[in-house]
Formats: C-alpha cells, sequence, structure tokens
C-alpha cells in the first residue's frame, strides 16, 4: 500500500525527488530484488542536486553496497 501511495502521489507533487528516496528505502527493506531499490536511489540522486547533501551521500553509498551485493549473489547464482 505504501508504494501505491508514494507511486500515486508522484502524479500530484510537483517537487516528486524526496518521493524517490522513500520508494527506494521501501524497496530495499522489503523486496528481495534490490534493483528496483537502485534505480529509485539512482533517480533521487540525478533528480536531487539541491536537496540535502546527507540522503545524498546516504543513497550513494546504498546503491554502492546494493550493487555489490547483487553481484555477489548474481556470481552464487550462475556458479551453481
Amino acid at each position: 500500500n505504501a508504494i501505491k501511495s508514494y507511486k500515486e502521489s508522484l502524479n500530484y507533487n510537483l517537487d516528486k525527488k524526496i518521493v524517490n528516496f522513500y520508494l527506494a528505502n521501501i524497496y530495499e527493506r522489503y523486496y528481495s530484488d534490490k534493483n528496483v531499490a537502485v534505480l529509485y536511489y539512482k533517480k533521487f540522486v540525478d533528480e536531487s542536486v539541491e536537496l540535502d547533501e546527507k540522503l545524498i551521500n546516504y543513497s550513494l553509498e546504498r546503491i554502492k553496497t546494493l550493487t555489490k551485493e547483487n553481484n555477489f549473489w548474481q556470481n552464487v547464482k550462475t556458479s551453481n
């Protein structure tokens, strides 16, 4: 329901940047496929130059970590 609500808010909220951050967090916490979270973190970083630098740095760190984890699991799957 949270994802649906946030996505609906994209239609009404002119300042959509922070919504991408919230969506990234939800996908990271509750979905096993972290690729969607990475996409939303990237979208947030790309569109949010003027926002809080701490949130941008956090997002960049999560992108790096989730990408490494995803690559690790992809390698495990292909080696089996």
